[in-house]
């Protein structure tokens, strides 16, 4: 699987993993009344921060702004 993710899609499988982490993330952040602590750890993220910090590095923003910004 590693092999598989470096190879296929050119990035680590821990990158990898997270990005999908970060997509499923989405539709919660956006349809559901969760705090963004409640979601990261829902998705598998230790900490709030450390889904604040993978989710600007996919997005290019915090996940409070993505949702402000979607939801207008």
């Amino acid at each position: 699987l590693y092999k598989l993710s470096n190879t296929h899609y050119g990035v680590p499988l821990s990158e990898y993993i997270n990005m999908k982490k970060v997509d499923a993330s989405l539709k919660t952040l956006l349809t559901s009344d969760l705090s963004i602590e409640e979601i990261a750890l829902k998705f598998g993220f230790a900490t709030s921060s450390y889904y604040g910090k993978v989710f600007k590095k996919f997005k290019g923003m915090s996940p409070s702004a993505y949702k402000k910004k979607h939801l207008l």
